[in-house]
């Protein structure tokens, strides 16, 4: 078999297994900005149940925190709703996604220097 045919066989290989590990990093970094969102969710109604219904205070600083803590659901679900391409907290969202990937990559002992040089040369060629 000719060199050029065993490394785009290779390159094949390793990239089906890239693709996997990105896929897989994707999703548990969507799932842990979904959890953030659920804490949040979360404290909104814990709030909103003992200020209104448990404590009845009347003091406007727990719904001044409870307008703010919204505010910030709001933004939150805007960050996940454009996926972090139109928000200031996109580069959280790479910094998981690389950092779980790199995990992963870790464990299954992925060779990266190898899919970069094969993935060069297949632009070279």
């Amino acid at each position: 078999m000719p060199v050029r045919m065993q490394l785009e066989a290779e390159l094949e290989a390793l990239d089906s297994v890239h693709k996997q590990l990105e896929r897989a990093a994707q999703r548990r970094t969507n799932a842990l900005l979904t959890m953030g969102l659920l804490v949040l969710l979360g404290q909104f109604a814990a709030f909103v149940y003992l200020t209104w219904w448990e404590l009845s205070w009347d003091v406007m600083e727990p719904i001044g925190y409870i307008i703010s803590l919204f505010y910030s659901i709001c933004a939150y679900v805007y960050f996940l709703g454009t996926k972090g391409s139109q928000f200031d907290l996109a580069p959280f969202k790479e910094f998981w996604s690389k950092r779980i990937m790199d995990t992963k990559k870790a464990q299954l002992a992925f060779d990266q220097e190898r899919w970069d040089f094969l993935v060069s040369a297949a632009l070279v060629c």
